[in-house]
């Protein structure tokens, strides 16, 4: 059959007219503030419950993990095979996370089922058991993760450059070893818990096609919390490592490859340059057509992937680029990398990576729209990383006034390779 129009590639359509959804706000009568999205077709909600205090906030950084893991393994009220059993039982689906200064809980439930699951989730919330036995388990699993993670090259790197960017002392630069696990003691895990079960700690988040009986279920049920203690206290600093520009080694025996990571102190989100800056770090290496990618990957093979980001938190904000390739071409993969960081400066900018970028970006920011789901992840990761309320139409407006011009001046600005801290970690050959 001739079909001539299989031949012709289809048109390209730009994206336009992104719109972030306003979520609503009401405040509990204890305090709490509930932010609810009322989106979507299918009759499925999800409550977003987060605490403040996380690894920077904890005497050590597993305390704050293994206090989210065990919430799930019984409470006041439900054994763990009881709490287990009433979510498998109504459909429902858990998650507990632990972050830099949050420890979240996000329970998934079917609107006729959420009245049901949601006594539970509260009380292991509020009343989680953290008995001796499942503890201990809990504890020489994390352990014994450890112990693995730390003979890849990616993680080790990663935690020695962490390590001397972020200084001496910086709570997010502090690395529990595995022993350090196995020292952590329940009461440990049990105080740094009930520290923060108030009122004055808890945000909530609910999304979905919520109706008023979700919204009734949710301020009754937390809505009679105590607001007795304090506001725990963020632990947020700024780095204060010190270093030199030549390359870090940390040797690890029996390795073929390395890992490279480099670090280049940037600005914060508070600046008025970080959001064109986050799209020139796009451009260097965010993405599969990025300079880096282009370059290091597909014209020379001397990695499988290599990407470069931008963190912005605490008032501080770092560029890492980061890959793994053979012990041979290290020095020839940073000679790459700082070769691109200088290109990127001039203004040689082709029409068709101007298009391909501002398509990836738009793309990556339209993803946030696809669910009620995703839009109030956006909403909860402006908590979890002091985002600015207008931090979507930002991003909208950084990438209208993108060009040429614009991304060679960031990569001027703050594409300094001479101030970077490199580290590799592997067999050095």
């Amino acid at each position: 059959m001739d079909e001539p129009w299989r031949q012709q590639a289809p048109q390209v359509r730009e994206l336009s007219d992104l719109v972030l959804p306003a979520v609503k706000r009401i405040q509990l009568p204890n305090g709490i503030m509930l932010n609810m999205l009322a989106r979507g077709d299918a009759d499925v909600c999800r409550l977003g419950i987060f605490m403040r205090g996380g690894s920077a906030e904890s005497s050590k950084r597993s305390v704050a993990s293994l206090a989210a893991s065990l919430m799930r393994e019984g409470s006041e009220s439900y054994r763990g095979s009881e709490l287990a059993d009433l979510f498998e039982r109504n459909g429902a689906w858990l998650d507990t996370s632990a972050h830099s200064h949050y420890t979240s809980v996000h329970i998934y439930s079917l609107n006729n089922r959420f009245s049901k699951v949601l006594p539970g989730v509260a009380d292991m919330v509020l009343y989680p058991e953290m008995s001796d036995e499942v503890f201990d388990i809990y504890r020489e699993n994390k352990a014994r993760a450890l112990e693995t993670d730390l003979c890849k090259v990616a993680t080790v790197a990663m935690r020695e450059s962490d390590r001397i960017y972020l200084g001496q002392g910086h709570p997010m630069a502090r690395f529990d070893q595995p022993d350090d696990i196995r020292n952590i003691a329940v009461s440990d895990v049990r105080g740094f818990h009930a520290s923060r079960c108030d009122a004055s700690n808890i945000t909530l988040f609910l999304t979905g096609k919520i109706d008023t009986k979700a919204v009734d279920a949710v301020v009754e049920t937390f809505g009679n919390i105590d607001s007795e203690k304090q506001s725990c206290q963020l632990d947020v600093r700024l780095p204060q490592g010190v270093w030199t520009p030549d390359v870090k080694y940390v040797r690890l025996p029996n390795t073929t490859q390395a890992a490279v990571r480099m670090t280049i102190p940037a600005i914060s989100r508070e600046h008025d340059d970080y959001e064109m800056l986050r799209i020139a770090v796009c451009a260097l290496g965010g993405y599969f057509g990025s300079r880096l990618n282009a370059n290091i990957r597909e014209a020379k093979g001397l990695t499988y992937g290599i990407g470069a980001s931008i963190i912005g938190i605490d008032g501080y904000g770092a560029i890492n680029i980061s890959c793994q390739c053979d012990s041979q071409y290290v020095d020839t993969v940073i000679s790459e990398i700082r070769h691109e960081l200088d290109a990127m400066k001039s203004e040689y900018y082709s029409a068709d990576e101007l298009a391909r970028l501002k398509r990836f970006y738009m793309t990556s920011l339209s993803g946030i729209l696809e669910s009620p789901f995703s839009i109030m992840d956006f909403y909860e990761s402006g908590l979890i990383a002091d985002i600015p309320s207008d931090y979507f139409k930002q991003q909208l407006d950084a990438l209208e006034a993108l060009s040429p011009i614009t991304l060679s001046e960031m990569a001027t600005k703050y594409f300094n390779s001479e101030a970077a801290l490199t580290v590799v970690a592997g067999h050095k050959a």
